[in-house]
């Protein structure tokens, strides 16, 4: 699937062509909502979604500027450089942003029903040691599809994005353990944990449960650590 991005808008060559190109870019995206697979799609959309609003005819030209600068190819800067940016070009620019503005709008509700669903549909249970650190620990997931669970590593960083700094979850995969094996005998996987990864003894443990059968690593993954996230802030 093609991404959509600001590209897509600032750099036009045949404005009619790029409003098709638009629409066929966002059915894309429907259609892998459609089949249960949320992200990249959704974060794309709302990033791009969030680059249009900021757009108008009175900033453009510092948004073009901007972007260009921020382009390390040499071969892409003189591609971009072709075009002649004139008050006409602007406005058709705005134009085509200000067209597909409700366009883009209306599939991130489609994604968002989606993200909503999954959401309510994942259970998340702290068990282990209650005084264990949160900021590292395991978390096992379920992987329908596979009939297997997910045991993953997780550990929280900080990140900065301009003057803003926030917190980031990452994860790795570091085993797959049958579904039922689990279900059994959970706290039999959970020492089994502390025994192989003697670094980390003290460590939060979370079991998530689901019956969606839903893509793993583009829907089940990302909406368990959005989650996580939410219930270790709160």
């Amino acid at each position: 699937m093609n991404k959509l991005t600001l590209d897509t808008f600032l750099y036009v060559t045949d404005f009619e062509l790029s409003s098709y190109k638009i629409l066929n870019s966002l059915k894309n995206y429907n259609k892998e909502f459609n089949h249960n697979r949320l992200y990249p799609g959704l974060s794309e959309l709302i990033e791009l979604n969030l680059q249009l609003k900021e757009i108008d005819e009175n900033n453009l030209n510092d948004v073009f500027i901007e972007n260009l600068s921020s382009r390390k190819s040499k071969d892409d800067r003189l591609m971009v450089e072709t075009i002649e940016v004139t008050d006409d070009y602007i406005q058709q620019v705005v134009d085509l942003i200000e067209w597909a503005k409700p366009l883009v709008k209306d599939t991130i509700d489609e994604g968002k029903i989606l993200y909503e669903f999954v959401k309510k549909n994942i259970y998340i249970e702290e068990i282990g040691i209650a005084d264990a650190s949160r900021e590292e620990g395991y978390v096992l997931i379920p992987d329908n599809r596979q009939a297997m669970i997910q045991v993953l590593r997780y550990e929280i960083s900080m990140t900065s994005s301009g003057k803003k700094s926030q917190r980031k979850l990452n994860t790795r995969v570091i085993q797959s353990v049958d579904k039922v094996y689990v279900n059994q005998a959970p706290n039999e996987v959970i020492m089994d944990l502390f025994e192989q990864f003697a670094d980390m003894p003290s460590s939060s443990t979370f079991i998530c449960t689901t019956d969606l059968d839903f893509p793993f690593s583009e829907t089940i993954l990302p909406v368990v650590k959005r989650k996580l996230m939410s219930r270790m802030a709160a």
